[in-house]
């Protein structure tokens, strides 16, 4: 569930694990910025390794995009 969440937010325009976890955990990623990564991030390997999102990397930060 987590994950088709993310995949919509990605295919909404949302490109950075940041901007993603944003959007996804609102308020509480202010209030717990290293679990919330830690989850998004994890969350984004997951996609990745099942071919579901594509990352590159631009000036230093990797951006997320459907595959």
């Amino acid at each position: 569930e987590k994950g088709d969440k993310i995949m919509s937010l990605i295919e909404q325009g949302t490109k950075t694990g940041r901007e993603i976890a944003q959007r996804y955990y609102d308020n509480i990623y202010d209030q717990q910025f290293s679990l919330v990564m830690s989850e998004i991030i994890g969350q984004l390997d997951y996609l990745e390794s099942k071919g579901k999102v594509v990352k590159t990397k631009e000036n230093g930060v990797w951006h997320y995009s459907s595959a």
